[in-house]
Order: structure tokens, then C-alpha cells, then sequence
């Protein structure tokens, strides 16, 4: 499939390089331990954190709680305000 190509019938369009990665990340290591290649990236990942590398930090705690939002300056607390007509 190029990139000039109909998709397919049904409407569904192919990701091959999704497909690669998947094939890719369910072989099994080559560590001899039975862990699939995405094990190994994450405890490579776990590692680099703990060396305090704030890029792995920041994506454990993206994948962990969800990516931050940016943050907008805090609301200003409502004052009352009295008014009084003079007769």
C-alpha cells in the first residue's frame, strides 16, 4: 500500500508501522528470561528514571497518571461588594 492508495474495503486503513511495532515488541527478549522486548524497554525506561534522566521521569508519570495539562493562573477570590443609595 502506498500512500496514494483507496483504502481498503470496509473503510479501515492500514497502519504497517504500527503492525512492525506490534511484531516486534511481542518477540520474546533475547535475554534468555522469557521477557517480551516491551518489558525490557520498560524496565530500560525504570532505569534511566532512577539515574534521574527527567525525560524518562516525565514519561513514566505521563503514562502513569496522564499527561499534565497547562496550568491557567488560579481564579481571583470573589469579593462582596455593599452598596448603599443616599436619599
Amino acid at each position: 500500500m502506498t500512500i496514494d492508495d483507496a483504502p481498503p474495503a470496509g473503510g479501515k486503513t492500514t497502519q504497517p508501522m504500527r503492525d512492525a511495532l506490534g511484531t516486534e515488541l511481542a518477540r520474546a527478549g533475547d535475554d534468555g528470561a522469557g521477557h517480551n522486548v516491551l518489558q525490557l524497554i520498560a524496565r530500560r525506561l525504570a532505569a534511566k528514571a532512577l539515574e534521574g534522566d527527567l525525560a524518562a521521569i516525565r514519561e513514566i508519570f505521563d503514562r502513569i497518571d496522564g499527561k499534565s495539562v497547562a496550568g491557567s493562573a488560579p481564579e481571583p477570590a470573589q469579593k462582596q461588594v455593599d452598596m448603599q443609595w443616599k436619599a
